[in-house]
């Protein structure tokens, strides 16, 4: 996939969820695929009764296998320390966001100068055209839904924008048998393997990065849900 490509796909990726909200328990399918991604940050399961806006945006991009470059996290505050520690933080209000960057919010913002400390919320941009950004947010009004706000305007705290171009790069590999793959995904591959889920090493896996990472996550999700299940 080109940059702009995956910046859709975590777009197209959220939008899927637009309606889900607490009133009808919908928005707890994004809890347990939040939950369900290990390790989770700072060791905390997210309840369905948690303010769920950076677990939201945690959840797109565990969908989305962008973790590397989209960090996860239940809380704004180390949401942004995390886009800091990727040097992927802009700091500055005016700045113009492309569809698939990811804007935090601070809602003591006086209006006056740059906001620069505290976090309240965040959001994935779905477009601007350069005055008017909108933003699709999880925990807007105890749901998913649309923001829309002016470029430099009150409230915006900054913006974590991840490095697409470094997935990019990583999507154009293939590989081809187990052999190859990083250490991190052989357990999981040999076990989707023998689910038949993949192809052995007889016939080749050809799977790119991409691909592996998303139905390794659909496998945690997997069983997670069951385990679940059989706990009740």
């Amino acid at each position: 996939m080109t940059e702009l490509e995956l910046r859709q796909k975590l777009v197209k990726t959220a939008q899927a969820y637009l309606g889900c909200k607490e009133s009808n328990g919908s928005h707890r399918k994004i809890i347990d695929i939040y939950n369900a991604h290990k390790p989770l940050a700072r060791g905390y399961a997210v309840t369905y009764t948690d303010a769920w806006c950076s677990t939201f945006v945690s959840a797109m991009s565990i969908l989305c296998g962008m973790t590397e470059i989209l960090p996860t996290e239940c809380g704004c505050g180390k949401h942004i320390d995390l886009f800091r520690g990727l040097d992927s933080w802009v700091e500055a209000d005016d700045y113009v966001p492309k569809a698939g960057d990811v804007i935090f919010y601070n809602w003591n913002d006086t209006g006056v100068g740059e906001c620069t400390t505290g976090a309240s919320h965040v959001g994935i941009v779905t477009s601007c055209d350069g005055r008017t950004i909108t933003v699709i947010e999880g925990n807007i009004s105890n749901s998913v839904g649309y923001r829309t706000l002016g470029v430099n305007g009150r409230y915006i705290r900054g913006f974590g924008v991840p490095k697409y171009e470094l997935l990019a790069e990583a999507d154009a590999v293939r590989y081809q048998n187990l052999e190859e793959l990083p250490a991190w995904a052989v357990p999981e591959a040999t076990e989707l393997v023998e689910l038949g889920a993949l192809k052995g090493n007889e016939k080749g896996l050809d799977v790119t990065e991409d691909m592996l990472r998303t139905m390794i996550i659909n496998l945690r999700a997997t069983k997670a849900l069951l385990a679940a299940r059989q706990s009740n």
